[in-house]
């Protein structure tokens, strides 16, 4: 929350991608405490930054090795706690929808925990387009689903829920007035039981309406409807609803065609708009409202269009005292330039995190800076339970129930038998433990748990004792992104986080079908 002196900030750092490969990094960005994940418009690769004290570091690049080469792997991502999910999505919009990745910290290593696919997912429906994760609970949206008692693109976002180390599709959200080409999920924020949801062509009756943004919370394991947002001075076209964001009883959301932000408080039930927010020095063209993020009494508000000509781009610091927000003042890179189009804004706490998706001495390289609000509330530290890091049994690779019916879930590669051409179902839902789990895929034979000496399931690119690179964590399971380090994954403990990160640099870390064929042929000849 404010303090009562006058804020004041400091630009802690300069985060860029090791790689520097011309990915646009920066373009996603989320923050929760000491913890930064960064995505990519071009790349296939999700990063992530941690702080200790006040200094930050690369700690890790997640990929999907396993994913088509042209698919945009970390294009919407979201980080809480110990909890990050980074989307897939295919390069054009007519692609199958690619799953989503949750990844679970233990031990300072970001191993994969699920793949969250949409229980009705096709062709076209842009599944993972914005993702949100709250605790146990995250929200993938589809904004070009096709609900089939509408007309088409009318959106939905799905809601997936974790007990234990498994996640399973809870509910399929779609507003409760259908309305053509609503492309509802075009941004999602979460926090607890409570959703909030843009749809940038909102309005019945409307070529192009000025967008809405729709609030849903959640009682029990029932979500339903409880306000649509719409700006008090909407017109036609203002692209309403393009970004919001979350923090208790106020939510923010941007209208970066009008060059706006609008916030609006809950009271009970009901939901009032308080502010109209616009920057002092603001121009058209600006993109004022493009990125939106509020914590507590302040919010940042990112404008890639704005400050030294060509958009070199800009932040603006708003803060609430008494109802009553006030621009406290703008940030812009300290070494920015022109088109870097800096404003992709996250904030927690007293730490705001701003992309530069073209920054750099080759444009689209992309960075992103960190900014410290001394006079704010730090956000909690978030330990790693102490119970261990919660994977599946079957290994990091199995997967997410599917739906909401406990179907099973994927596990991409081939089948024990060698056979390929589709993800392997591996029907765990129902299965007391791995031994008990199947594979489908063409073969039926019983998963048998990986040996205490065991072989490898995954893999992690971990720095050495001397220093060296970040970890990398192959999401395949395959290895094949994989450096000198490389460090099979089996059932020995480290830090005493039961996530079975083992310390085995000679072993390579093979597909998982080979691991489990090798094993049930053991148990056969035993």
């Amino acid at each position: 929350g404010r303090l009562a002196q006058p804020l004041t900030f400091t630009e802690e750092a300069k985060l860029v991608a090791t790689t520097g490969a011309v990915e646009q990094f920066g373009m996603a960005m989320s923050i929760s405490g000491d913890t930064v994940a960064v995505g990519t418009i071009l790349g296939t690769r999700a990063f992530v930054f941690e702080r200790s004290g006040t200094i930050w570091s690369e700690s890790a690049v997640l990929t999907r090795t396993d994913a088509d080469p042209q698919d945009r792997f970390g294009r919407a991502l979201s980080v809480s706690g110990n909890t990050l999910a980074a989307t897939t999505q295919p390069w054009t919009l007519d692609g199958d929808p690619r799953p989503t990745v949750v990844y679970e910290r233990c031990a300072g290593a970001w191993l994969e925990q699920a793949r969250l696919v949409s229980s009705d997912g096709v062709v076209g429906d842009n599944f993972g387009a914005a993702v949100a994760v709250s605790n146990d609970t995250a929200v993938v949206s589809a904004p070009f689903h096709d609900v089939p008692s509408g007309f088409g693109d009318e959106g939905a976002a799905y809601i997936f829920v974790r007990d234990g180390a498994t996640w399973a599709e809870q509910q399929k959200l779609t507003p409760a007035v259908l309305i053509t080409s609503n492309h509802f999920g075009q941004f999602v924020d979460l926090e607890g039981d409570t959703l909030l949801a843009g749809a940038q062509d909102g309005l019945p009756g409307a070529v192009v309406g000025p967008g809405e943004a729709y609030v849903l919370v959640r009682s029990g394991t029932t979500w339903t409807e409880q306000a649509i947002l719409q700006p008090s001075d909407g017109m036609s076209g203002q692209s309403f609803g393009n970004h919001g964001s979350l923090s208790g009883d106020t939510a923010i959301v941007g209208s970066q065609n009008r060059s706006a932000a609008y916030v609006f408080v809950r009271n009970g039930t009901t939901w009032t708009e308080q502010a109209k927010l616009t920057p002092k020095n603001g121009v058209a063209g600006d993109q004022f409202g493009i990125r939106v993020a509020v914590s507590g009494d302040t919010a940042v508000v990112g404008a890639t269009g704005r400050f030294g000509g060509a958009s070199q781009g800009s932040a603006y610091v708003f803060t609430r005292v008494g109802g009553v927000w006030t621009e406290e003042f703008q940030l812009t890179a300290s070494d920015g330039g022109a088109e870097d189009l800096f404003g992709s804004v996250s904030f927690s706490g007293s730490t705001a995190a701003i992309g530069a998706f073209n920054i750099g001495a080759v444009p689209g390289t992309g960075a992103a800076y960190v900014y410290v609000f001394p006079e704010l509330a730090p956000e909690p530290p978030v330990a790693e339970p102490d119970g261990g890091c919660l994977l599946p049994d079957a290994g990091p690779d199995a997967g997410n129930a599917g739906g909401p019916d406990g179907a099973s879930g994927d596990v991409d590669g081939a089948a024990p038998d060698g056979s390929t051409g589709g993800d392997a179902g591996i029907d765990a839902m129902t299965a007391d433990s791995a031994s008990d789990a199947t594979m489908g895929a063409g073969s039926d034979a019983p998963m048998q748990p990986m040996p205490e000496s065991g072989g490898p399931e995954a893999s992690v690119d971990a720095p050495s004792g001397t220093g060296g690179g970040p970890a990398v964590l192959d999401a395949g399971g395959d290895g094949s992104a994989a450096g000198p380090n490389l460090i099979g994954i089996d059932s020995r403990d480290r830090g005493g986080c039961g996530c079975r990160v083992g310390s085995a640099p000679e072993r390579s870390a093979g597909p998982l079908w080979m691991v489990l064929g090798l094993l049930w042929l053991a148990r056969r000849r035993s």
